[in-house]
């Protein structure tokens, strides 16, 4: 899971923001970020 790249998408009242979380870059920061 935490290899493949996943987006995503933070809800504020000035607009979206996409993230994009690259899992082979920083593969602990994605899955504790995704779950």
């Amino acid at each position: 899971m935490a290899n493949k790249t996943h987006t995503a998408t933070i809800h504020t009242n000035h607009g979206d923001i996409v993230v994009e979380l690259f899992g082979n870059h920083a593969p602990k920061t994605v899955k504790n970020f995704v779950g």
